[in-house]
């Protein structure tokens, strides 16, 4: 069991008595002039259950934007499906498969050939993952010293079986059958990885879709499709699926029987007969390595600073999650978070449980933020979100704090009055944030878009991350609020397990 204090303010949190407002299990370092923050990433509350699947949005500002590499959990066919892939794919995996996923059921079943081009830099952060097709080939380009390194472990760490590709810009990789899967590339420039320069393709095999991915995935997709038929299609078979998500796959996988799911071959490698661990599904939430340096005094805000080259790492909540900023992608669990394809579970909006755990007042419906049009869900408009919400509640307590040392607040003020976007007629600057009567600045999440601080004003701190393949619990880790004191957690434990065997790759950025 995990404890946590609340901090009503800044002043008010300090390691000795609260842990800096953070639950036990999160580590906290003052150093000369910063916080270390360390956590697992998982949070305390249910997660990955409950998603209905991505909503349809219609508003034509950018908030509307439906990014499909991040998922709300189950929701009958990999977490979030929309009209149609297919006439088949409704029928083997329940609700529908939308047309948008065309990593599944589009650019899938091409013959691969395709050049990406990389930006090889340092960004505080590892670089986004991408997508790629067996045949397809990834260059890297770049100015100043750097090299590019495969990198077996996935992560930063260095092994024998690493492989330099080359020291000077415009190396190129053209992925084969063998690097199915997850392939890393990092820079072993000393430093340059842990700041982020490292970057992880979802390889993809040329699939034997022919005409049955069109006509429905259990028709013809095989174990790769778990995108677009769940993490239960295929997933205990690997690679090896080739032709069937349907009744072939127990011939594929070598055994007599299939599982329920889908058609396909069983969740865990069981169905086969081999006692295995399951694979995780695509968009399963797992421990993490946070490291965040905050800024111990970030002085007076200057002027607003936005995120670029896919570094929307917005700050870190009390509870060890994370929050984003990038654009909105409508598809939440039933808490209002998600996991992406990196595992890592995180906010965009106002998390329901979250929020309740810290006496918050919130909707009383956590689906609050779509409605139903036609017998349709749509995203409720913008301009309407707010009056789901109570117009005043308690004062809220510090929720989390941003890369540059400011406080994240809950929806409400210190006067306990809900905060609107400054673009809804509300007090709040361009990045979401104001100062209160004694002057101090913080970040508040809102009932309106754009939800979260879409900018700093503020010195951003680094962020780097390690990732495990340990899931988080789906019912969370049990946490209690104790003002007796901070008490150890078992959870804690596992994590500093982990914090002192990747230490040596993080102490070059202290």
């Amino acid at each position: 069991v995990t404890e946590q204090k609340l901090c009503t303010d800044k002043q008010s949190a300090n390691i000795a008595d609260n842990n800096m407002c953070f639950r036990s299990d999160v580590v906290v370092t003052e150093l000369a002039n910063q916080y270390l923050i360390e956590s697992n990433g998982c949070p305390d509350h249910n997660n990955m259950q409950g998603s209905k699947g991505t909503i349809k949005n219609a508003q034509p500002d950018s908030l509307a934007v439906v990014d499909n590499s991040e998922s709300g959990g189950s929701a009958g066919c990999g977490g979030g499906c929309g009209a149609g892939c297919g006439a088949g794919c409704g029928a083997s995996c329940g609700a529908g498969c939308g047309a948008d996923w065309s990593d599944s059921c589009g650019a899938g079943c091409g013959a691969g050939g395709e050049t990406i081009v990389v930006d090889w830099k340092i960004t505080g952060s590892p670089l986004p993952g991408k997508t790629a097709m067996v045949g397809d080939t990834v260059r890297f380009e770049w100015s100043g010293s750097h090299n590019v390194v495969i990198h077996t472990s996935g992560t930063c760490e260095v092994t024998d079986n690493d492989q330099m590709l080359g020291e000077t810009s415009a190396v190129e990789y053209t992925f084969t059958a063998d690097d199915v899967g997850e392939k890393a590339f990092a820079c072993d420039v000393s430093g340059h990885c842990p700041a982020g320069q490292i970057i992880t393709f979802d390889v993809k095999a040329k699939a034997s879709c022919g005409a049955g991915c069109g006509a429905g995935c259990a028709a013809g997709c095989g174990a790769d499709w778990s995108d677009s038929c769940g993490a239960g299609c295929g997933a205990g078979c690997g690679a090896g699926c080739g032709t069937g998500c349907g009744a072939g796959c127990g011939a594929a996988c070598g055994c007599g029987g299939c599982g329920s799911s889908c058609g396909g071959c069983g969740t865990t490698t069981a169905a086969c007969g081999i006692d295995e661990e399951p694979k995780l599904g695509t968009y399963d939430a797992t421990y993490q390595h946070y490291t965040m340096y905050i800024p111990k005094n970030p002085g007076q805000p200057g002027e607003p600073k936005y995120f670029a080259d896919g570094d929307d790492v917005i700050g870190i909540m009390t509870n060890g999650v994370l929050l984003d900023s990038h654009e909105a992608t409508w598809a939440y669990d039933s808490c209002n978070g998600h996991s992406d394809k990196k595992h890592q579970y995180h906010y965009h909006i106002p998390p329901q449980c979250f929020l309740q755990a810290h006496d918050v007042a919130t909707p009383d419906r956590v689906d609050w933020w779509y409605e139903l049009k036609n017998n349709e869900r749509v995203v409720r408009n913008y301009t309407d979100m707010a009056a789901q919400w109570p117009d005043e509640g308690e004062a809220s307590p510090i929720l989390g704090f941003a890369r540059d040392g400011y406080s994240i607040m809950g929806p409400y003020d210190s006067n306990g009055m809900l905060q609107r976007g400054s673009a809804y007629g509300g007090n709040l600057d361009e990045c979401n944030g104001m100062e209160d009567e004694n002057g101090n600045y913080a970040y508040y999440l809102t009932a309106d878009p754009p939800f979260a601080p879409p900018c700093l004003r503020g010195e951003k701190g680094v962020f780097t991350y390690m990732s495990t393949t340990k899931m988080c619990p789906i019912s969370g880790i049990v946490k209690a609020f104790d003002d007796s004191g901070a008490a150890q957690s078992i959870g804690n434990h596992w994590f500093m397990g982990v914090s002192l065997m990747i230490t040596a790759a993080l102490a070059i950025i202290v």
